[in-house]
């Protein structure tokens, strides 16, 4: 439909070829934003992919906030001595 005609986006190397059809210019890089579009190149970019969607959605603090509870130790407790 035309969404990323002239604007950067990244994605996975076998599918760079098909996102310039669509009139991309491919860049290197994990994540890339344009107003309410993005893109990202790997599974932990997703990651940056989930911030941002949720930083539009709900805001920084809701977003930072559920990052931080789904990383793969969960919330840091500085008082923590083991895992």
């Amino acid at each position: 439909a035309g969404l990323l005609k002239g604007k950067t986006a990244t994605t996975y190397p076998t599918a760079v070829a098909q996102l310039e059809g669509y009139g991309a210019q491919v860049v290197a890089e994990a994540f890339v934003a344009h107003d309410w579009i993005a893109t990202a190149a790997s599974c932990l970019a997703g990651v940056e992919l989930d911030r941002w969607l949720m930083t539009k959605l709900a805001g920084p603090e809701v977003a930072e906030a559920c990052i931080a509870s789904a990383s793969p130790l969960g919330p840091v407790q500085s008082d923590r001595k083991t895992l």
